[in-house]
């Protein structure tokens, strides 16, 4: 029995040998020597905090959205960039949605018990969301995105569209959760015009986006897509510029957490010279005035 095991592990050991072997090739033919060094280290990173978690049960970070808690959380390789202590090994979390996930539990409640009618854009991206307003007693909620693929796991209360042209009918929504859409957009001063339509006075908007992944001073267009999918690079200007029509709150991380908490729970924030901007969490609380 023991040497049957063994032979498995030795087994599963050789074949997730193979397949980084595998998606290493992949990285240089397609991408160069750059993001191939990113990947064998997120790989080497992640196979260390693996063993150090095994060996020594050391644990000081925890995610908000599943409840692992572990030493450290995992490295995001994103090709042209490695950004370390990002990803829960365990549900898959970011940053962003650890950060959401907070914000919504501490400042939130109130607004979503009061129920309604809720539209969730791009639910596909932000699954703990998605499980969370819909376990909420009287908030009817739908779901959208442009294409059908990302709805496939949603049995009801969902609809195609674009959403610079949406076919709901003007002031029908109560909240709104449009999270890492609009850099997708490239009329995304119009989709928020939409969003601001469709919401009924008094209503609210939780809009979040990533900030450029390069030390930009002004948000920029990009002519082609990005690896991301994203066509703006975006910087807090450019966000607070987009928003004028709606009365909103800029909530950073360090408006909502301490830095113990960030620590703790993955979010990184303003005052840490090691984070990229594309690493800090902002949340804008856009309010249709009345």
């Amino acid at each position: 029995m023991l040497v049957g095991k063994i032979t498995h592990n030795v087994g599963r050991f050789i074949q997730k040998c193979g397949d980084i072997v595998i998606l290493a090739g992949q990285r240089y033919e397609r991408a160069g020597a750059k993001p191939l060094v990113y990947y064998i280290r997120s790989v080497l990173r992640n196979g260390y905090l693996s063993a150090v978690e095994r060996l020594f049960r050391r644990m000081r970070v925890t995610c908000p959205c599943c409840g692992w808690s572990g030493y450290s959380f995992r490295p995001f390789d994103m090709w042209r960039y490695y950004i370390p202590d990002s990803v829960c090994p365990h549900c898959g979390s970011h940053p962003r949605h650890r950060f959401l996930e907070l914000y919504i539990s501490r400042r939130c409640q109130d607004a979503l018990e009061a129920g309604g009618h809720c539209l969730h854009v791009s639910p596909q991206r932000e699954g703990r969301l998605r499980s969370k307003i819909k376990e909420i007693p009287g908030m009817k909620v739908f779901h959208t995105d442009v294409e059908s693929f990302y709805l496939r796991e949603i049995r009801d209360h969902c609809f195609l569209s674009d959403l610079t042209r949406m076919p709901a009918p003007s002031e029908t929504f109560d909240i709104v959760f449009c999270i890492h859409v609009l850099e997708h957009i490239r009329e995304d001063r119009k989709a928020l015009a939409e969003i601001r339509r469709i919401l009924r006075p008094g209503g609210t908007a939780f809009i979040m986006v990533p900030f450029g992944f390069e030390s930009l001073k002004t948000t920029r267009e990009l002519d082609e897509p990005d690896v991301f999918g994203h066509v703006w690079h975006y910087q807090p200007d450019g966000v607070r510029e987009r928003l004028t029509d709606f009365e909103f709150s800029e909530v950073k991380a360090e408006d909502l957490l301490t830095p113990e908490e960030m620590r703790r729970y993955g979010v990184f924030h303003r005052e840490d010279p090691a984070v990229k901007d594309s690493c800090r969490e902002y949340m804008y609380h856009c309010v249709r005035p009345e």
